[in-house]
């Protein structure tokens, strides 16, 4: 594997890190949602309306219910999945590197961060930065 396709895979690494945070709200706020549905007492938890609310309105907010639901399990689905990958990569990384090093790629790769901020982090100089990072990909390849 080639320093720029590592390159490319960290950021994307760093990407899916912020769209696993990104789906966990969603799934917070979708779910929330469902709840007001629920405490609306048209619907029970089985899903079947009640026999004493309005026929149309508890039909529409039964379906919506159930898309809701749906698309609930399918975003946990993902999660899940991008989750077990995020780990692999972690782990991966933190076999395979240093302390500094790994600190180095969350900075650099998962927040995004400059190389004048990560010195500064890091308490080293750019050009010590540029090394760290030669010094990861180096490694990296070898493992990969």
């Amino acid at each position: 594997m080639q320093e720029k396709e590592i390159k490319i895979l960290l950021f994307e690494a760093g990407q899916k890190d912020c769209a696993i945070k990104i789906l966990k709200e969603k799934i917070i706020s979708l779910q929330s949602e469902q709840q007001c549905l629920y405490s609306l007492q048209s619907i029970c938890r089985d899903g079947m309306p009640k026999s004493n609310a309005k026929k149309d309105e508890t039909a529409n907010k039964t379906v919506k219910l159930l898309e809701m639901e749906q698309v609930i399990n399918e975003m946990l689905l993902k999660l899940k999945k991008w989750i077990i990958e995020q780990n692999k990569i972690e782990l991966l990384l933190s076999q395979t590197l240093s302390e500094e090093e790994y600190r180095f790629v969350k900075l650099r790769y998962f927040d995004r961060k400059s190389f004048r901020y990560i010195s500064k982090e890091l308490f080293c100089s750019r050009s010590t930065c540029y090394a760290i990072q030669q010094r990861i990909l180096k490694k990296l390849k070898a493992v990969l």
